[in-house]
């Protein structure tokens, strides 16, 4: 994110999820859309982060170490 800080929900999930951040926005997409969540980038809120966050959470834990997935988790639920 070079530093800016998020302007958006969903970018302040892809700075929360501690995955690159080449990388995250797709990851981050693509768990959206498995939720069922559609618009993710543009019209995320905090109903549909709280009902996608199992499967954010569970493709957090796919790529990053046990300890790191459960930081990026505890800032993920910061959002809600």
């Amino acid at each position: 994110m070079g530093g800016l800080e998020p302007t958006n929900l969903f970018e302040q999930v892809v700075k929360a999820s501690g995955l690159s951040s080449m990388f995250a926005a797709g990851a981050i997409e693509r768990a959206l859309v498995r939720s069922g969540v559609s618009g993710g980038r543009t019209k995320l809120g905090r109903a549909e982060l709280e009902r996608a966050m199992p499967t954010i959470v569970s493709t957090i834990r796919s790529f990053l170490s046990p300890e790191d997935a459960s930081a990026a988790e505890r800032r993920l639920r910061e959002l809600l």
